[in-house]
């Protein structure tokens, strides 16, 4: 989809809380029979053109054995700038056409699982970078941009109910940023707010019809999944809380899609999550 809007004239941007060459942003500039090819997805960002990119960081950053030249100097060998944090990013992107934007704590590592546990203060919020994803694509011409809280599915399929509501809340703010623009600009921008699937299947008042909300704010909220006696009391803590979770995958259950602006009103019913696309398209 943003391919044929990049050919009818629309500058394209690519945001999400996650890294750059997770699934779905990745789906929106690459191609790879396997999604786990992290360095061979974010090898293709030059090959799309696309103006601007910004996200928790890369994975594989000298690819799985570590043993490639490091992604972002391939990219930026073919004509994009590369910054990491926010102070980098006015230094070296300011002006520039082409640019992808990083988490400050992602140089070189790993980037954080969770809103809160972003490692440095520099690391900005979802709601930053779509602000400053409006500003690089300009007011000019016409343009797309596709934010993801992707960290909000990583919480669920840990059945990490404090960490999904941080996250729930920090791509709530993000939507704002998006909606004020649109308060400037009601005849000629269309948001759409919808997901993939869901995660988790989270029940409210599961085994009692109060939530003990104090209780869930002790919750464990840290990324390291391999501390067994954590993960444990971040499950009992779910269950004192009355929060109920059926799986740690994706669900079948139906997501909402809420959009509002010039053609909203293609969004209306039940539709599949492959018209979508049309349906922005006009086709």
């Amino acid at each position: 989809m943003a391919y044929c809007l990049q050919e009818q004239g629309y500058n394209v941007g690519i945001i999400s809380s996650v890294p750059v060459n997770h699934a779905t942003p990745a789906s929106f500039y690459a191609h790879s029979v396997n999604r786990g090819n992290y360095y061979e997805i974010a090898s293709q960002i030059p090959g799309s053109g696309f103006d601007f990119f910004a996200s928790a960081g890369f994975l594989d950053y000298k690819d799985k054995n570590g043993d490639k030249d490091a992604i972002d100097q391939v990219i930026e060998g073919q004509g994009y700038t590369v910054c990491y944090g926010l102070e980098e990013y006015k230094e070296k992107a300011s002006g520039k056409e082409k640019v992808v934007f990083c988490q400050a704590s992602s140089k070189e590592e790993s980037a954080a699982n969770y809103v809160s546990d972003a490692k440095t203060e520099e690391d900005i919020t979802l709601a930053k970078m779509v602000e400053m994803g409006i500003e690089s694509l300009g007011s000019e011409e016409p343009f797309f941009i596709m934010c993801e809280g992707g960290t909000i599915d990583w919480a669920a399929h840990d059945n990490r109910t404090m960490s999904m509501v941080n996250d729930v809340i920090a791509f709530d703010q993000a939507i704002k940023v998006a909606y004020e623009f649109y308060l400037k600009h009601k005849d000629e921008t269309l948001i759409i707010v919808t997901a993939d699937h869901e995660t988790g299947g989270l029940t409210l008042g599961a085994g009692s019809s109060t939530i003990n909300w104090d209780e869930l704010e002790r919750q464990w909220i840290s990324t390291d999944r391999k501390d067994v006696t954590d993960y444990d009391t971040n499950r009992r803590h779910n269950k004192s809380c009355s929060i109920g979770w059926t799986t740690g995958s994706h669900t079948g259950g139906a997501v909402p899609v809420f959009a509002i602006g010039k053609g909203a009103e293609k969004f209306n019913g039940r539709i599949d999550n492959t018209d979508i696309k049309g349906k922005i398209l006009g086709e």
